[in-house]
């Protein structure tokens, strides 16, 4: 699940049953959860941008925010395949 925005992964579950929620969980392990500014600086990684990674992550997100508008997709169809976007952070982050 890409997490838009602060708080959506938690706001999908609110209104939900605990069976519901706990089938979504399920589907949606919090473990797999990817924030945009992560994928952002995975996605600029990838298209061997690292000026704009080591600018931080609001700048790297206005950028991969760009390049989704030139091609005019809002989804990244293959932006996680074997990326390990999170696991990378917390290697950098020891």
């Amino acid at each position: 699940m890409y997490k838009r925005v602060s708080g959506e992964y938690l706001i999908e579950q609110a209104y939900l049953t605990k069976t519901e929620k706990t089938k979504f969980q399920l589907e949606n392990p919090k473990t797999q959860l990817i924030e945009k500014t992560s994928l952002s600086k995975s996605e600029n990684s990838w298209i061997k941008k690292p000026d704009v990674v080591s600018k931080g992550a609001q700048y790297s997100f206005a950028s991969v925010a760009d390049y989704i508008t030139e091609w005019n997709d809002l989804s990244f169809p293959g932006a996680t395949c074997g990326s390990g976007v999170r696991g990378g952070d917390r290697a950098r982050s020891d």
